[in-house]
């Protein structure tokens, strides 16, 4: 098995602006929104981190502030770096992760198109074994 520093950097979007989510978007920025207790964005690290990825680009835009404070007070020693595009569209946003890696890191990276995709589908994956 590879080591971990062989793993692909995850690249999770968090730069939306949860229109569909108001008005609980009007302050805090979807990945913040809590879900029994914690914000969605942990449940996806922490399912990461589980499976031992250790490599993270945070793709922001939305209040990308909140989710520095968020990062930086709850996951002091994962290895992250923030990516805030502002105001762009998602096809932006996934070329300024890319255009942050090193080039030859490129290919090995997994690309988290879908915030909420990967949300449902562990939900399903949680309840299949409960």
């Amino acid at each position: 098995m590879k080591k971990n520093q062989d793993k692909p950097a995850i690249i999770i979007l968090c730069g939306g602006k949860g229109l569909r989510l108001r008005p609980i978007t009007k302050d805090i920025p979807k990945p913040l929104v809590m879900l029994n207790d914690k914000p969605i964005l942990q449940y996806i690290l922490n399912q990461f981190i589980k499976y031992r990825f250790n490599k993270f680009l945070i793709a922001t835009g939305y209040k990308s502030n909140k989710i520095k404070n968020f990062l930086k007070n709850n996951f002091q020693t994962l290895d992250y770096k923030i990516i805030n595009s502002g105001d762009v569209d998602i096809l932006t946003r996934i070329r300024d992760c890319n255009n942050s890696l090193d080039p030859v890191k490129q290919w090995n990276t997994i690309f988290k198109l879908s915030f909420l995709y990967f949300f449902k589908t562990s939900i399903i994956s949680f309840s299949e074994f409960r």
